[in-house]
């Protein structure tokens, strides 16, 4: 064990030794409501690279929305998501597997 992981678990720090798994929901989290022009159907440039450069360190990006598959097509095709979950949970997939249908 190195010095710096035995500081961390003195000073009760969680060291992760597994890929995270981080999920994203799309009104108001990844996607901007501009108050005169409505909302946005796609996230901003700086959103699509720290989502990148989360996936590129290993991190695990899932969409998760209460929209239908239809509805975030553009999101999928765009950002680097590993998987999805949409209609609230009623449909999930992972590396293209689906999960629940």
């Amino acid at each position: 064990m190195t010095a710096w992981e035995e500081e961390a678990l003195a000073s009760h720090v969680r060291l992760i030794t597994g890929p995270v798994v981080a999920f994203f929901d799309v009104n108001g989290t990844l996607v901007y409501r501009d108050p005169i022009h409505g909302p946005e159907d796609y996230p901003g440039e700086y959103v699509c690279e720290a989502l990148r450069t989360f996936a590129e360190r290993g991190g695990i990006p899932v969409l998760s929305t209460g929209r239908s598959r239809v509805g975030i097509t553009r999101l999928l095709d765009g950002v680097p998501f590993r998987g999805y979950v949409s209609m609230d949970g009623a449909y999930v997939v992972l590396d293209e597997a689906v999960i629940v249908d």
